[in-house]
């Protein structure tokens, strides 16, 4: 079954839509604002991949984190969308440990804010992008 869904909207009113497919990969796809649908893109294929959260970066691109069982490890992951609409590899960005549960902001210059859950502790980590 899908769930986590998240929707973002661009400036020109476009909606993407991102979800996790229970045990499986994450998928997006762009809704136009006059109804048209795109294709719908992967995000992450390999492991269960949970909970995406996303958001739109100043110069056009999208960011997203996700909560991720990757070969045993668990651990929250990013990955981008380029204007191409492509998604870039997940890199991983939490310690080795347990992490879930992963929120997204970001700044109007581009500075995102990652927090999560970790053995019980709330984490963050910062970035430029």
């Amino acid at each position: 079954y899908a769930g986590g869904a998240q929707v973002l909207l661009d400036p020109s009113g476009k909606a993407l839509v991102v979800w996790n497919v229970y045990g499986g990969p994450v998928r997006s796809v762009w809704i136009g604002a006059n109804g048209s649908v795109g294709a719908i893109k992967t995000m992450a294929s390999d492991g269960s991949n949970l909970l995406p959260d996303v958001v739109l970066l100043p110069g056009g691109e999208v960011l997203a984190v996700l909560s991720r069982n990757y070969a045993t490890n668990y651990g929250v992951w990013w990955s981008r969308l380029s204007s191409a609409d492509e998604w870039s590899e997940p890199a991983k960005i939490s310690p080795p440990d347990s992490s879930k549960d992963s929120h997204l902001v970001v700044d109007q210059t581009g500075n995102a804010t990652v927090v999560w859950l970790q053995s019980h502790s709330l984490y963050s980590s910062t970035a430029r992008f």
